[in-house]
């Protein structure tokens, strides 16, 4: 299975040598900011223009590297669906990645999955850079 993962420049040396290692999933937790981690954020989507990273106050652009990644199918199991990753956190929306600023549904959620775990290097098959397209 192709998918696709989107990252700054500034994190490329890291992934090629360590993988795709820092994913996580911010959540409220008893009133309380906290985060899931090694649950990594791929799309269906490989188009640069990425919805979730138009208005971010990042000093860095997140949209910069598409990396394409190959998940080998004996690890496909560790992938989850937004709908179904949505369920095991008990059904509970993940407020900051599933509403627009106004409060409605953002589809574009659908084309996501969750790999839980990390993403070896190897499995990093291709990189490209918005500035080339």
């Amino acid at each position: 299975m192709i998918l696709y993962h989107f990252t700054a420049k500034i994190f490329l040396d890291r992934i090629k040598s360590e993988g795709i290692t820092l994913g996580a999933t911010p959540i409220k937790f008893k009133g309380q900011q906290a985060f899931i981690n090694a649950q990594q954020w791929l799309t269906k989507k490989k188009d640069f223009h990425q919805e979730w990273c138009e208005f971010s106050s990042l000093p860095y652009d997140r949209s910069e590297c598409r990396l394409t990644i190959k998940i080998p199918k004996n690890f496909q199991k560790f992938l989850l669906s937004y709908t179904d990753y949505s369920k095991w956190l008990g059904g509970s929306k993940i407020d900051y990645f599933d509403k627009f600023d106004n409060g409605e549904f953002d589809k574009s959620v659908l084309d996501w999955l969750v790999y839980q775990g990390n993403i070896p290097k190897l499995w990093v098959k291709k990189v490209n850079f918005k500035a080339d397209n």
